[in-house]
């Protein structure tokens, strides 16, 4: 038995509720589900319980398993006529992207059936009790921080919708989304967890939430009554991958974000990174070549023939890249230990939202169909009734010293060079979880290389040239991630939380 366990999230109080709950006696699913109904108040433009998402469960004593609770796409198609979306420019000061919003962009959402299932199979407490450390935060009101802000203002337009303004404008600046200090209120949403903690899933898949859904279906959404009926969790086997002494679970297909994590493993397994220093010429080439290489095949580009993948995992990633579609941005994440080595990593996302709150709900559903990258079928041409597939990643590896390490990350395409380099700080440079989240980054997209350029390596832009036109960052920043992790090793527990994104942790004895 471990003596204390460990929570890291991106919001002190969505680290809070956890904590609570595992100081009451409860496990790291009981902690989990409690986390998941809080970050959607705290982390409100990240999570929803009208969004998806993956969670990565190693029970101790038991097989692991990853439930699937993500998206997918409706039975049937609409007339585009009938469908309501509008356009806007997102400026991310650097770049701009142009999303797609509106009601009819929204696939239809799991996060709600995802929490019950777990509680079915894994939680120890009562729901009634697992939703009070979300309804206390709502009571208290939410007080907006920096990244919370930040992110809101660059998507204005979805927060300042008709239906989501009057709990996202800010109270002193009319016209802007809530600013840094601003006490966000939620009016309903603490009554529609009580409710859930009565009636169960049923009430967001058959009851008067799904009715409500329905009608929203009825004024230009896609999502009808049947859709939600018919939506199951799917219970995955973990896609297994050794590196050195440790066995990685990650996310399997449909999705491709552990696919990818596999692929660089196996080729970084045989270039022994230990025995080269951290951010030493020899570990940037090694590093910026992988990356390059899954960069290429995530962008369905020609990648050399002799990449050094594992071929079974190159057939698998490959063969699933034909059949689903990759999702959107938008995405945080949470990794727990209790004190009896249950491990849950969970990584949840609302895309941006878009734009249309459910009625009596204080929930806004997701835009998860509304990107071109994401849904190149268009509005109306998607395949029916099939998983969306992700970039999420939860992830949790296993040393051969009993060791396990939990970890997960946001960021959208950067999410499986983020798992993979801090998982390479981690077992091949021995850092501590501090330094591993806090290492510097790279990253390949689009024939583009990006660093953070603080790995004390004057060859750096070089070593990116020969990869894609090389952006050095001068310093930690939003754009690699918020790589929230926990380790346990014997019975000492070690997290941190990404101060890129907010990140905290909270050891709990």
């Amino acid at each position: 038995m471990v003596n204390k366990g460990i929570v890291t999230a991106g919001h002190p109080k969505t680290a809070g509720a956890a904590a609570d709950i595992l100081s009451a006696g409860g496990n790291a699913f009981d902690a989990a589900i409690a986390a998941l109904y809080a970050v959607c108040v705290t982390e409100p433009a990240l999570a929803s319980l009208g969004g998806g998402g993956f969670l990565m469960a190693s029970p101790e004593g038991r097989a692991p398993v990853l439930f699937d609770f993500f998206v997918q796409t409706p039975r049937q198609h609409r007339e585009s006529s009938e469908i309501s979306t509008e356009t806007f420019i997102c400026d991310f000061g650097d770049t701009q992207q142009e999303f797609i919003i509106g009601a009819g962009t929204s696939a239809v959402p799991g996060y709600v059936k995802g929490i019950f299932e777990v509680a079915r199979r894994h939680a120890t407490m009562p729901m009634r009790e697992l939703i009070e450390p979300a309804c206390q935060i709502i009571r208290e009101g939410v007080e907006i921080n920096q990244m919370q802000a930040h992110v809101l203002r660059i998507l204005t337009p979805i927060y300042l919708s008709e239906s989501a303004r009057g709990i996202f404008e800010s109270k002193h600046s009319p016209g802007q989304t809530l600013q840094l200090g601003e006490t966000a209120n939620f009016p309903h949403y603490c009554d529609l967890l009580e409710s859930l903690s009565i009636e169960g899933d049923e009430l967001f898949y058959r009851g008067e939430v799904a009715r409500s859904i329905h009608q929203i279906s009825e004024r230009g959404g896609q999502i009808s009554y049947d859709d939600l009926t018919a939506y199951q969790v799917e219970l995955r086997q973990p896609l297994t991958v050794s590196y050195n002494n440790f066995r990685l679970l990650l996310n399997p297909p449909p999705s491709s974000g552990g696919i990818l994590i596999g692929l660089a493993m196996s080729r970084l397994q045989n270039l022994n990174l230990a025995r080269h220093r951290f951010g030493s010429t020899e570990h940037l080439r090694a590093l910026a070549k992988t990356l390059e290489h899954c960069g290429r095949l995530e962008n369905n580009s020609a990648a050399d023939t002799d990449n050094g993948f594992d071929a079974r995992l190159l057939e698998t990633y490959q063969a699933n890249r034909k059949r689903h579609l990759p999702s959107p941005n938008g995405t945080t994440h949470i990794s727990i230990i209790d004190r009896h080595r249950n491990a849950v990593s969970v990584s949840v996302s609302n895309g941006e939202g878009c734009g249309t709150m459910i009625p009596g709900t204080s929930v806004m559903l997701n835009n998860m169909m509304g990107e071109h990258d994401v849904n190149p079928y268009g509005l109306t041409g998607w395949p029916r009734q099939q998983r969306l597939s992700s970039m999420m990643a939860p992830s949790v590896a296993f040393g051969q010293d009993g060791s396990q390490i939990v970890l997960g990350t946001g960021g959208s395409n950067r999410i499986p060079a983020v798992v993979q380099q801090v998982l390479i700080n981690l077992i091949d440079f021995g850092m501590s979880v501090r330094q591993a989240v806090e290492a510097p980054r790279l990253h390949f997209h689009h024939e583009a290389a990006y660093a953070e350029n603080l790995f004390g390596n004057p060859e750096l832009e070089q070593i990116l040239r020969m990869s894609g036109e090389p952006t050095l960052f001068a310093s930690s920043d939003i754009f690699f991630g918020g790589a929230h992790t926990a380790r346990q090793c014997g019975d000492q527990v070690e997290g941190f939380g990404d101060t890129r994104r907010g990140g905290v942790w909270i050891e709990v004895t």
